[in-house]
């Protein structure tokens, strides 16, 4: 696959579904354009924006633009990854995708969650946005442990993929909504999972200063 010679990553100047994206960049080393845009003009982009949504990666300069957050993470893994990043075989990197997807599902509980504790309860009253936020969560977390336990991996896989990366932000985002939710009893696979790939050379900057954690720093 032809690596293009450019590569301009556009969001707001929030984490949320394109971190893991601006994490992807940092691990294969890759210089990119990290364009933060605002709300006036995202309006004056979305109508020409591929399913009017964000983020966008634009390859060589606006030849080509990817939208979605899963496809874009999925083409730089093939793109910039090493073989085998989406998965080294078809049951494993299909493996991969699941665990990638479970995480895209916590966006939608986290968002409303979000939207009911700063008031907004029109979409959802409060009591009932925190039972659902803490049963996906704690079946995303139930899920995550018991595949690391299962071979004692360092990995989902037995090496290293891009939905590790996917599983190390969203156990941050989960974090930042309940440090207590990820104990150190029921999950020690998780907390070392996490400390092994926060300790990562190509990202361990990047991830202290962006994303630190509070529950691993006793660990």
């Amino acid at each position: 696959m032809v690596k293009p010679r450019s590569f301009k990553l556009i969001y707001f100047d929030v984490q949320w579904r394109c971190e893991p994206i601006r994490i992807l960049f940092h691990y294969f080393g890759q210089d990119f354009e990290d364009v933060r845009i605002t709300n006036d003009e995202w309006a004056q982009m979305k109508p020409d924006a591929p399913f009017e949504q964000l983020p966008l990666l634009e390859l060589d300069g606006g030849k080509k633009t990817l939208s979605e957050s899963l496809s874009i993470m999925r083409y730089l893994s093939k793109t910039l990854g090493p073989e085998g990043f989406i998965g080294k075989t078809k049951s494993d990197s299909a493996k991969v995708d699941m665990f990638a997807y479970a995480c895209n599902d916590l966006y939608i509980p986290i968002y409303f969650y979000n939207q009911a504790k700063a008031g907004n309860e029109g979409m959802i009253n409060l009591e009932g946005a925190k039972i659902q936020f803490e049963l996906s969560a704690q079946r995303f977390l139930r899920s995550v442990e018991k595949q690391l336990k299962s071979h004692r991996q360092k990995y989902l896989a037995q090496y290293i993929t891009w939905a590790d990366i996917m599983v190390m932000y969203m156990i941050y985002m989960l974090e930042k909504q309940d440090e207590t939710m990820i104990g150190e009893e029921e999950y020690p696979y998780i907390r070392q999972f996490c400390k092994r790939m926060r300790e990562l050379e190509q990202i361990k900057d990047y991830v202290a200063e962006q994303m630190p954690s509070k529950i691993l720093k006793e660990d």
